[in-house]
């Protein structure tokens, strides 16, 4: 009889390892600014274009690259939140109301 091929598993401490890695880089990720980002994002996309990473290497890269694209639009939102928020003081103060009846 032939028996499945199954992933080795990992022991607790190479667990509790690769969740301290990720939360690491999260946090690492919270810090980037977006240019920095931006900038990662494109040497990641290149690196998949050029078709020479491992498999696994490839999908690594390919989390990296959804993590960072997450992040820059958590970035724009919150910029344009901020500018929102700016143009709604700025309308007040000049006494700008456009619900005027």
């Amino acid at each position: 009889m032939i028996e499945p091929i199954t992933e080795p598993q990992e022991s607790p401490q190479e667990s509790s390892q690769q969740s301290s890695q990720q939360a690491t880089q999260q946090g690492t990720q919270a810090r980037k600014n977006y240019e920095t980002a931006i900038a990662e994002l494109e040497h990641i996309l290149t690196q998949l274009e050029d078709n020479q990473l491992p498999l696994e290497e490839a999908i690594k890269q390919f989390e990296a690259g959804v993590s960072l694209v997450k992040h820059c639009q958590h970035i724009l939102t919150q910029t344009e939140q901020k500018i929102q928020g700016l143009m709604q003081n700025d309308n007040d103060a000049l006494g700008g109301n456009e619900n005027n009846d």
